[in-house]
């Protein structure tokens, strides 16, 4: 006796082995891949392209009707559009770049039936500034959607959000200075960009007071000293007779200040 499978039941098992063969395609067997491994080293690809700022190489993984949505700068559309915007923007400063780190637990991968994968995450952007030490600047979430077509994975879909600054990690450690060690800078000094600001002694650290703001400094050595709330240290300079001439701020490594001792 025959048996008459059902439109439904019959279109089901299509529909089961297209998935199955589409797997089978995006898992390239010959090598042995699956899914997910093939979706993490597309990734890994595209981000060393983006960290290098090689614009071909890092458009070469998007469809030419790409949409990039960002909760900053809104929807940029097509591949040509965004690279331009890559080209003008991130890549448009050689003395300024940027550098993305994955939170590896963070990042995870789903099948998108019929049609690819999704891959998202958490990362961390590293800005390095010409004369700096690089530092952490922003965390974001990312959402990725990826197509597989002609035997290749394209990007169709990019989500960037929940951009954040990276609250600020003090690593230094201070050390112990007594007040006689302290009090030869104490004293007013003037600067261009900060004005008047007022060092005091406030053992076993220094007090700054400016006109806008004040922090308490650490000593990190005999005449340097770090806040514990941003990457910026004050370094105090003596003439040959030991007396403080000037103090040095730096920020990130780069001098943003110097101001000279007026009394």
């Amino acid at each position: 006796m025959k048996t008459t499978l059902s439109p439904i039941y019959t279109l089901g098992i299509r529909t089961l082995i297209l998935f199955i063969l589409t797997l089978s395609g995006q898992s390239l067997s010959a090598q042995g891949e699956t899914l997910e491994e093939i979706i993490r080293n597309q990734d890994a690809l595209f981000w060393k392209a983006y960290n290098g700022c090689q614009l071909d190489e890092m458009t070469h993984f998007f469809t030419d009707d790409l949409e990039f949505y960002h909760d900053k700068g809104g929807l940029t559309d097509t591949k040509t559009a965004l690279k331009e915007t890559l080209r003008n923007g991130l890549c448009g400063n050689p003395d300024s770049k940027l550098r993305r780190e994955a939170i590896a637990e963070t990042v995870k991968v789903y099948p998108l039936n019929n049609y690819g994968a999704i891959i998202t995450g958490e990362h961390i952007f590293y800005r390095h500034k010409t004369g700096q030490n690089e530092y952490p600047e922003e965390s974001a979430k990312f959402t990725h959607i990826w197509k597989f077509k002609n035997n290749s994975w394209k990007m169709t879909r990019v989500l960037s959000y929940d951009h954040q600054p990276v609250p600020y990690k003090n690593d230094k450690e201070e050390i112990e200075l007594s007040a006689v060690d302290l009090s030869p800078f104490s004293g007013t000094f003037q600067g261009d960009q900060t004005g008047t600001v007022v060092i005091s002694v406030d053992t076993p650290n220094l007090a700054l007071k400016a006109e806008q703001f004040g922090f308490t400094l650490y000593p990190q050595s005999t005449d340097t000293f770090f806040i514990k709330e941003r990457p910026i240290t004050f370094s105090f300079v003596k003439d040959d007779s030991g007396k403080v001439i000037k103090m040095v701020v730096k920020e990130n490594g780069a001098v943003a200040e110097e101001l000279r001792k007026i009394k």
